[in-house]
């Protein structure tokens, strides 16, 4: 956050116009609103609302020798440059004020009891009907909330059962879900296996020789370890079986490069 460029800007210089002074102006709202997050998200939400309205985030530009800074393509460069907000916090609390703020920037009355969190989650629902709307209510959990969307989205929910209900069920097909990838994954890995069997394709430190690796086949995968030892999976190369622990390892390698670059 460069609040000192701001403090120390003389917004009365002849270089400074109109816009650059609103944008400057408007700014120190933003270090207000930050310095009691509870209780201001939904007034900083609204600020950073009118900003991107005004696109002030392009006005920040070269003053004179002493002050400058970089003109922003949008609102969460600006946000993240300039109030160390992450974008999608940025783009949450955005939602959140256009959905349930007044034009004070105050919440309106009905949203009050829910919290911050809570209604992030509602803010993803805009998208639903009203009375499924109205069964997110504010005395429920967070997690709950967020498996009733997830209920919704996925087509499991079931006006005929009651809220608990429809969270074990959308749990209960989670859990079958997980199961299922599992398998698939187990049954991509023991392909991948017997694929290499009896073949030469591993060098004599144990390792996919480079034109043979299928990194993309590999991602995402989250048990191959347990399961080359639980089916004691074997490779050869000349006709002799290489020790196993060198593949597991390979394997286990690959997973982790490619979990890092997901991320």
């Amino acid at each position: 956050m460069r609040t000192q460029f701001f403090s120390s800007l003389d917004i009365s210089s002849p270089e400074a116009d109109k816009r650059f002074k609103i944008a400057v102006e408007k700014y120190k709202q933003f270090v207000t609103d930050l310095g009691d997050f509870r209780h201001n998200y939904m007034r900083l939400g609204k600020h950073l609302i009118e900003y991107e309205k005004e696109r002030l985030y392009s006005v920040i530009k070269p003053i004179n020798e002493t002050y400058f800074s970089v003109v922003y393509k949008n609102i969460y460069e600006f946000a993240k440059n300039e109030l160390n907000i992450k974008t999608s916090t940025c783009k949450n609390l955005i939602a959140v004020a256009k959905q349930f703020s007044d034009d004070q920037g105050n919440c309106k009355e009905e949203y009050k009891n829910y919290s911050y969190t809570q209604l992030v989650v509602l803010a993803a629902c805009k998208d639903f009907s009203y009375a499924i709307k109205q069964r997110f209510t504010f005395d429920m959990k967070v997690e709950d909330m967020k498996l009733l969307y997830k209920a919704v989205k996925k087509g499991t929910y079931d006006w005929l059962l009651s809220i608990p209900q429809n969270l074990n069920k959308i749990n209960e097909f989670l859990e079958a879900e997980k199961i299922e990838k599992e398998n698939q994954i187990l049954k991509n890995v023991k392909s991948l296996a017997d694929k290499y069997k009896s073949q030469e394709q591993i060098n004599s430190d144990g390792e996919i020789l480079p034109e043979n690796k299928i990194h993309s086949q590999l991602i995402g995968y989250e048990n191959i370890k347990e399961y080359i030892e639980k089916n004691k999976i074997e490779v050869f190369k000349d006709g002799k079986k290489v020790n196993s622990e060198m593949v597991i390892k390979y394997l286990t390698d690959l997973i982790g490069e490619n979990k890092g670059g997901a991320e």
